[in-house]
């Protein structure tokens, strides 16, 4: 039994009938990879030559005559521009409709067709259908191309490395104030959602002066290097660390209450104290803390500020008491007196 005989499209008959003059010489302008042809009446209707579907790696009846196939085919991107370059042919006949359009060839790769449309009309000057030829431009556009592609790479590292260097400090490699304040108030966030505890530790590293004094710079940072070291390894992944300032660290504990977060300031204090910072016996830290317990109706902004003010002030007596201790911002008042009682024990002791 013989196959039936495959019926012809009526758009290529159609063309075949209507070549005339000004379309020949259309043609012959053109040298040919394709043609695909586009029924505006049928806007769904679009027939595809065999030279065109070869040049993508289709075979005929592998790829319906529809319009959206020719969309599927093309990137979205170049979709996009074709179209617009059409309209405007559309609406100005002089306009001229020449665009180089990207393919999906069947294997994969990229294949750039230069595409010269025409719109024919009739001869009340109505838009009947749209001719296409093309011409494959692959070889020659590859390397601009990849020109373009290698210069959009480039700039999309360097944004990413200014990105990284606006939120990181550059010697210990952990947020900088920038970038802290945008992970502190993203965790007072979580924390307000699920009514949890919430602490902040503010670590300043005493007499680091005397080190850029007595050894030079490169040894600071040494030092500032080796204490971001102790910082990592005290503390939990969930924990987010900031160099605050130029003698301050800052670790923000999710989910941790008052004891807890004395409990890794203290042993980070006491590894210092032990284990001098690059061999150098008179470093010492002290630690502020402070903690909130925060609900959902809480201002973030406030409470960003509160727990700032808070370690800031708890710093401040740990220092003026001779550095090198702990102290939590709720026991300031107990610390005040405990530091009345001593100053006037030593009073005196000395009368």
């Amino acid at each position: 039994m013989r196959d039936k005989p495959q019926e012809i499209h009526y758009l290529p008959k159609e063309l075949y009938m209507f070549i005339k003059k000004p379309l020949f010489e259309f043609m012959e302008k053109s040298s040919l990879y394709g043609v695909w042809y586009w029924d505006l009446s049928q806007k769904d209707q679009m027939w595809f030559s065999s030279g065109f579907l070869h040049t993508l790696g289709y075979r005929e009846d592998e790829i319906e005559h529809l319009s959206v196939q020719w969309k599927e085919l093309l990137l979205d991107e170049d979709y996009q521009e074709a179209i617009e370059k059409l309209k405007q042919h559309l609406k100005y006949p002089e306009y001229p409709c020449d665009k180089v359009l990207r393919y999906r060839h069947k294997n994969g790769s990229i294949v750039s067709l230069r595409c010269h449309a025409m719109v024919i009309r009739n001869q009340e000057n109505k838009p009947l259908r749209i001719i296409a030829f093309h011409n494959d431009i692959t070889a020659t556009s590859m390397p601009q191309e990849n020109a373009i592609q290698t210069y959009k790479n480039e700039i999309a590292a360097l944004r990413q490395e200014i990105q990284e260097k606006s939120f990181h400090d550059t010697t210990t490699q952990l947020y900088n104030r920038q970038g802290l304040e945008e992970s502190y108030k993203y965790l007072i966030e979580v924390a307000k959602r699920n009514s949890a505890l919430f602490s902040v530790a503010m670590i300043h590293l005493e007499n680091c002066n005397d080190v850029n004094i007595q050894y030079g710079e490169q040894r600071l940072k040494k030092v500032l290097r080796d204490l971001t070291t102790i910082l990592i390894h005290s503390t939990r992944r969930v924990d987010i660390l900031g160099r605050f300032g130029d003698e301050e660290f800052i670790i923000l504990m999710p989910s941790t209450n008052k004891k807890g977060a004395i409990i890794v300031c203290e042993r980070i204090r006491q590894y210092v104290q032990e284990q001098p910072l690059d061999k150098i016996d008179y470093l010492s830290v002290s630690c502020a803390v402070a903690t909130l317990s925060l609900n959902v109706s809480d201002n973030t902004q406030k409470i960003y500020d509160t727990l700032n003010l808070f370690v800031d002030e708890a710093l401040y007596h740990a220092q003026k008491n001779g550095g090198n201790q702990v102290l939590h911002y709720d026991d300031i008042n107990n610390f005040i007196d405990l530091f009345k009682q001593t100053s006037s024990e030593n009073e005196n002791f000395y009368q």
